[in-house]
């Protein structure tokens, strides 16, 4: 129940920070730093909300532990995917989100230049997965410690590509 994790979580960590969504999560990530979390969030009437959020300084790694103004997790920038999304990843090198879903596609996303506080649709990238195998399973996408731009994407094992998100080409594909 949630009283024995409170307790449980209590005991086992000095500092304990809950924060409250407002809806429920779907998929979230953090940026390379671990100072921003990327979340989506999905409601009842089917809308996918992408948010960026970033952590309050009392939450990010210090040397000095003293009282801090910003106590709050604030939203940097938002959006809403037409489509769902049930994986992601921040690329730092781009400094672009990558979502993935049921679709065929990597879509990008990034932070709107002239709206701060909007999250902007980029670029769509094609994967070429036999249509055959596995038509209901989501994409999803991890990181590879080869290359800051490499994710792995795959609907199963059978499927994984590796793929360089800043140039969109695939550099290795499952066997036929």
């Amino acid at each position: 129940t949630m009283d024995e994790w409170m307790l449980e979580s209590l005991q086992k960590y000095s500092t304990l920070h809950m924060f409250e969504l407002p809806q429920a999560a779907k998929s979230m990530c953090w940026n390379q730093l671990g100072t921003m979390l990327y979340v989506v969030g999905f409601s009842r009437d089917q809308s996918n909300e992408i948010s960026q959020l970033q952590l309050p300084e009392k939450l990010l790694p210090s040397e000095v532990q003293s009282l801090c103004g910003k106590r709050d997790v604030t939203i940097v920038c938002g959006a809403f995917s037409q489509t769902p999304v049930h994986s992601m990843r921040h690329i730092s090198a781009i400094d672009a989100l990558a979502t993935s879903g049921r679709e065929e596609v990597i879509q990008l996303w990034t932070q709107d230049k002239d709206s701060q506080d909007l999250m902007v649709h980029g670029r769509k990238l094609p994967l070429c997965f036999d249509s055959q195998a596995e038509p209901n399973w989501p994409v999803l996408i991890d990181h590879t410690p080869f290359s800051s731009t490499h994710l792995l994407v795959g609907k199963s094992l059978t499927t994984v590509h590796l793929m360089d998100i800043a140039s969109g080409k695939t550099f290795l594909k499952p066997s036929e």
